[in-house]
């Protein structure tokens, strides 16, 4: 008898306690940007993508009613090269021609992650209880002149309880999503 309740007792605590699943993206598909049909001849060089981030694969974190962290979301991806990538194809879906090497007549883009990360206060039960934020700084140069722009988003929500990290995937792929198509409306006006 001893047995079986030990058994139902380790049950019972194994469906309560908090599952952690690596978060896995979907590739970014550029939403207001239609394909042209013939290339632009404006070229970009998409120099790198570098994720100044502390804590590279942490992007999110359950706390409880006592502001303490009790499970941490993660990724195994490459969030760097999700971003090289979604922008490269952007800049292409906006009609300008992305080139591999540094060329006199290109634009050239450096992109700096600052931030990036989602955040669920269990404690917080009538309002917005899931934040998330993304930071990005794009250097720009063109010829002689060049410039740094900082792009960068949150968003908040009420969400119902989380037990489980992969619940942070959909908030934050929406959120860098939007940040990828606000940064390149502001890259290729510079």
């Amino acid at each position: 008898m001893r047995k079986v309740f030990s058994i139902l007792l380790l049950v019972f605590l194994a469906g309560c306690a908090y599952k952690h699943q690596s978060l896995q993206f979907e590739p970014f598909k550029p939403q207001d940007f239609s394909l042209q049909s013939s290339p632009s001849l404006e070229k970009i060089y998409l120099k790198s993508v570098v994720d100044e981030r502390v804590e590279k694969r942490a992007l999110g974190t359950i706390y409880d009613s006592n502001k303490n962290a009790i499970t941490y979301a993660s990724s195994n991806q490459n969030i760097s090269l999700w971003i090289y990538d979604g922008l490269k194809k952007a800049f292409e879906a906006k009609g300008f021609k992305v080139i591999n090497e540094p060329a006199k007549e290109a634009k050239v883009v450096k992109i700096y992650l600052k931030e990036l990360g989602a955040r669920y206060d269990e404690g917080i039960l009538k309002e917005d209880n899931l934040s998330a934020n993304m930071a990005l700084r794009a250097e720009i140069k063109r010829g002689d002149k060049s410039t740094t722009k900082d792009i960068s988003q949150g968003l908040k929500k009420w969400h119902k309880p989380i037990k489980d990290t992969k619940a942070f995937e959909a908030v934050l792929q929406e959120l860098m999503q939007e940040v990828l198509e606000r940064s390149v409306r502001e890259i290729v006006k510079y």
